[in-house]
């Protein structure tokens, strides 16, 4: 009779093992289905990218009105669905009134404004929708200056030729 206990002791022990490994992987790897017709709750490819390549640690700071629930609860999970994509985004929410010399130091002074901040550089966001928010990501991590090379000689125009119409400095 002892067999049969020691069994299903291990067969318990076994299921909590590959339970617990299964929770653990899903909390380490988040995982959503979005089912809805206009795609609501997912990220554009361009803002997933943007948010790869940001080259530095960004804090977005959304400051709402306490009593605007239903706007404070979008825009809390278009935040969400930003920090989910980036381990390098910070998102912080703050009640305006509450928070009043924070808003002052970021520059803010209405209701529902976003305001992102890094290595220095500072945006606000009026309307925060992925489009603006990935804007101001855009702005705030520049990018790279464009390099234009120039080849001078057998009877190209040099790069200081400001002849009439057609020089290169014109």
């Amino acid at each position: 009779m002892r067999r049969p206990g020691l069994l299903l002791g291990l067969q318990i022990v076994a299921v909590a093992g590959i339970l617990a490994c299964t929770f653990a992987l899903a909390a380490r790897h988040p995982w959503r289905l979005d089912l809805t017709a206009d795609r609501r709750f997912t990220l554009t490819t361009h803002t997933r990218a943007v948010l790869a390549s940001l080259p530095f640690p960004v804090t977005v700071t959304y400051f709402y009105a306490a009593d605007d629930q239903v706007t404070r609860r979008e825009v809390a999970g278009l935040l969400r669905l930003y920090a989910d994509a980036s381990p390098r985004l910070r998102v912080r929410s703050r009640d305006l009134d509450r928070s009043p010399g924070e808003a002052r130091r970021l520059g803010v002074s209405a209701y529902n404004v976003v305001a992102l901040e890094a290595d220095g550089r500072g945006a606000h966001v009026d309307v925060p929708n992925e489009e603006y928010l990935t804007a101001a990501l855009v702005r705030l991590a520049g990018t790279a200056p464009a390099v234009a090379y120039l080849v001078e000689g057998h009877g190209e125009r040099g790069g200081g030729d400001s002849g009439a119409r057609d020089g290169l400095a014109a």
